[in-house]
């Protein structure tokens, strides 16, 4: 079995709604592109052992990107930073709060849409639309990030 050539994790609030999608679609992405790279999700705010968003698994299942039924939230820990190469928050509160935590993971702690100069808003109270166009837009960021982290010899 190939070695991940590096590990990255996506962070939201509740690991319930972006991440989770943003995970299925890194997983993809990854695939699509033949590269080893292993891929997790957490929430700053996680409750422990919560299902995806009902939305979140329906618009993941419509683009045919993966299967959320069975994800499970989890909190951010000390542990999973440690052990991140890179990690992909949705806001500028979700860097802060990552970098108050742990300091040590300032230089590798980046912003999902960095490269389109965006934050990712939170559909969790909106329509399904919404959950369509979180899931658009960070698709496009995930591209951006895999293409410039390929480029730069990061990801294998």
């Amino acid at each position: 079995m190939k070695q991940a050539s590096s590990k990255l994790l996506v962070v939201c609030t509740a690991n319930i709604c972006r991440s989770p999608m943003a995970e299925a679609v890194l997983r993809k992405q990854i695939a699509t592109r033949g590269l080893r790279t292993e891929v997790s999700s957490a929430g700053v705010h996680a409750q422990p052992d919560q299902p995806a968003h009902p939305l979140s698994i329906e618009v993941v299942a419509q683009a045919g990107v993966a299967d959320l039924s069975t994800h499970r939230s989890r909190p951010l820990s000390p542990l999973l930073l440690r052990n991140s190469d890179i990690v992909l928050c949705m806001e500028h509160a979700h860097r802060d709060e990552i970098v108050a935590r742990a300091p040590e993971a300032a230089g590798r702690v980046r912003l999902l849409g960095h490269w389109l100069g965006t934050e990712i808003v939170d559909p969790v109270n909106g329509s399904i639309g919404e959950f369509v166009e979180c899931l658009k837009l960070m698709s496009e960021c995930i591209d951006q990030w895999l293409t410039r982290l390929t480029r730069q010899g990061l990801l294998q």
